[in-house]
């Protein structure tokens, strides 16, 4: 369905839903680029929902270690 002009500026400004929280208990979530911007956002969403593992997957592991110590340490 196309928007209009109009549909798509208003879009601009209203926020996304974010997922319901699953239970993720004997899952393993794998996310690339973990160490900043929506791969970050990412990360702490998935943490949220208990997964069995959590895989950040970074290019840098020294920016990689100071995203985890950050946030979970």
């Amino acid at each position: 369905m196309k928007k209009s002009f109009g549909q798509f500026l208003s879009a601009q400004w209203t926020s996304a839903k974010l997922p319901e929280p699953v239970d993720l208990q004997d899952q393993t979530v794998v996310i690339t680029g973990a160490n900043s911007g929506l791969g970050f956002a990412s990360a702490l969403d998935f943490a949220r929902m208990n997964p069995g593992k959590l895989i950040l997957a970074c290019r840098n592991l020294e920016r990689g270690r100071e995203a985890l110590t950050s946030t979970w340490i």
